[in-house]
């Protein structure tokens, strides 16, 4: 029975062979195209004995990780390569879960790989929105917010927050800002006076009045929709009267002053 198995073993390890080498040839002539590329990116080329250490890093990263490495590669350059040589699959698995976090990754591990270890891959996702804002919102509010911050706000309202944070006077209005905007979004920053910060400061009572008043107008039109949509759609319509007027005004100071000028002409 042993001796019968043996033909059918060296038919089936033969076949494998040859079946699995048309994919081996393919895969290192993409890798060569990988570091071709690569190396524009990074507007270099690397040494003979280099090059063999990034094509076997390559090649096991692939089988590892899938065709996503050879992508990041392609985008992150020679020295993403060199990156996941040194600390191996937390670069590629970092890369595939923020493809376009690879080349920054690349280029400022030395500030983004601990934070990210600490942090997350919200770390990247930030920075893709806003590059190089992580470490000041760290600073200002603390890890927890990188990550609420890089799923739930728009990059304008993340550079508003912080900028607004360096002209509070003191950290706990810091700490309050950060909870009314996430509690109020884009909204509650809108309604802060731009122009008195500026010139004083952001104070907790600047902060508080703004929650306020957003939270106050949303929530009452929530509940006159809700209740009587009959009403809403009067607000509305009072709201849209009272902020066209000043144009209105505008328009007929406008066309008075053009008569009166014509008039003058013709006297």
């Amino acid at each position: 029975m042993k001796l019968n198995l043996i033909p059918l073993l060296l038919v089936c390890f033969v076949t494998s062979t040859f079946a699995q080498a048309p994919v081996v040839r393919i895969a290192a002539t993409a890798v060569d195209d990988v570091l071709e590329a690569a190396a524009k990116v990074s507007g270099r080329t690397l040494p003979a004995e280099a090059r063999v250490i990034a094509i076997r890093e390559l090649n096991e990263a692939a089988l590892r990780h899938g065709t996503k490495t050879l992508a990041a590669a392609r985008n992150g350059g020679l020295e993403l390569i060199e990156l996941a040589a040194r600390h191996g699959d937390e670069v590629w698995e970092l890369t595939a879960k923020v493809p376009a976090s690879a080349r920054m990754l690349a280029t400022r591990s030395d500030e983004l790989l601990p934070l990210t270890r600490r942090i997350g891959a919200e770390v990247l996702e930030l920075e893709v929105k806003n590059p190089g804002i992580s470490k000041f919102v760290v600073s200002e509010f603390g890890d927890d917010a990188v990550r609420h911050l890089a799923r739930n706000a728009s990059p304008d309202d993340v550079a508003r927050l912080t900028g607004l944070a360096r002209q509070a006077d003191s950290p706990a209005t810091k700490k309050l800002l950060y909870e009314k905007f996430v509690d109020g979004g884009s909204s509650f920053l809108a309604r802060l006076p731009t122009k008195q910060i500026l010139a004083a400061g952001l104070t907790a009572s600047m902060i508080i009045t703004a929650h306020q008043v957003s939270d106050g107008i949303q929530e009452g039109l929530k509940t006159v929709a809700k209740d009587n949509p009959a009403t809403f759609g009067k607000v509305v319509t009072s709201m849209a009267f009272w902020v066209g007027l000043p144009f209105v005004v505008l328009g007929v100071g406008w066309a008075l002053l053009r008569l009166r000028r014509m008039a003058q002409k013709d006297s």
